[in-house]
């Protein structure tokens, strides 16, 4: 009676599989670390062969055969490939147990299966999943112990790869190794320009195109006295993206004279600027004087407005009296016809001005 009990639950099992394998990911990615830096799409297959060597030994309540645990083992190597930890490949595999047995008791309820169907699918995914889990181990950890033995030359070229994208997931988690680090550590990107110690910040550098490129621990706080671009904090597996923000902080930065580490919400403004160019055209022509014929004008309404509009900061700036710089602000609105004191105009003003400066 039981194994016809198993039966039907395989049977539903296979019919709510894509439900289910969703589910366990989402539940993975929120409450396993590891987890939480990839997309859906590279969890899912893991999952899917969890579920369907499980349910494929239900109805004779069965042990693993030979073929279904290289499905598992194969995926514990990818896991492994992947940077994913040991720890955190078991405590996925335990926690795709888990629903299942959630699943299979609200399975026996609505099929009005008895208690011992469900005892009995109780003790075989127990049984089934030690055995499952001690293979997949064995073949994480062997699939790490490669890993870890490959060859560690030119590790600087395989940084600058890393860096533009150019690397695949199995290589970048074996990268990841030379570091003690899985593809799934979170670190800040950074593009240091000037003068640094490529060893000063722990992480790893290389010099790339005249700057200082790579990354550091997420606490490193780099000094003041540097130009460097930061990204937020990105798994080392998406690490091109974050080393795309700290390249655009940096020439942000650079463009407008900004000095210390930033990062692309610190200069979201500026990098705007830089980044529509159109924008910028068609605010200027529409607000701003010909800049030959009104420059002293033009460099008081951009230090005025970087200081805050407090006349006497930006009086100090630059060198001239206060009344000199209210002068100058009666004289550029009259010119413009702008009203300075709505807080929309002094937005596009501050945008127009700061295009023009980037172009000139």
């Amino acid at each position: 009676m039981a194994r016809n009990g198993m039966k039907a639950l395989a049977a539903r099992f296979e019919t709510q599989l894509e439900e289910l394998v969703s589910h366990t990911v989402a539940l993975s990615q929120a409450q396993i670390r590891e987890f939480a830096g990839f997309a859906v799409p590279e969890l899912v297959p893991g999952t899917i062969a969890v579920y369907e060597q499980g349910v494929a030994a239900l109805p004779e309540l069965r042990e693993p055969e030979p073929d279904e645990l290289a499905v598992i083992e194969r995926m514990a190597a990818v896991r492994a490939e992947q940077g994913i930890s040991v720890d955190a490949y078991l405590a996925g595999f335990r926690l795709t147990g888990g629903e299942m047995l959630v699943a299979s008791e609200r399975f026996t309820v609505e099929l009005e299966l008895s208690a011992a169907t469900v005892i009995a699918f109780h003790r075989h995914l127990w049984a089934w999943s030690d055995l499952a889990m001690r293979c997949a181990a064995s073949a994480h950890r062997s699939t790490v112990e490669s890993l870890a033995v490959r060859p560690r030359r030119n590790v600087d070229g395989l940084l600058v790869e890393l860096l533009n994208g150019q690397l695949s997931l199995p290589e970048i988690a074996g990268l990841a190794t030379t570091w003690g680090l899985h593809a799934s550590s979170s670190v800040r990107a950074v593009r240091i320009r000037g003068k640094a110690s490529r060893w000063a910040f722990g992480g790893a550098l290389v010099e790339h195109e005249g700057d200082l490129c790579g990354f550091v621990p997420v606490n490193t706080v780099l000094p003041d006295d540097l130009r460097a671009g930061v990204s937020d904090a990105v798994a080392v597996c998406h690490l091109d993206r974050g080393f795309a923000q700290a390249g655009e902080a940096l020439a942000a930065a650079t463009h407008f004279g900004r000095r210390g580490p930033v990062t692309l919400a610190d200069v979201a403004l500026e990098a705007g600027v830089l980044r529509n160019h159109d924008l910028g055209e068609a605010l200027a022509r529409r607000l701003l004087p010909e800049p030959e014929a009104h420059d002293d004008l033009e460099r008081t309404v951009w230090c005025w407005l970087g200081a805050r509009c407090e006349i006497g900061e930006a009086a100090r700036e630059l060198y001239v009296h206060p009344n000199t710089v209210r002068y100058r602000l009666r004289r550029f609105a009259e010119l413009s016809g702008l009203d300075l004191d709505s807080p929309r105009v002094r937005a596009e003003l501050w945008w127009a001005l700061a295009h023009r400066r980037s172009t000139h």
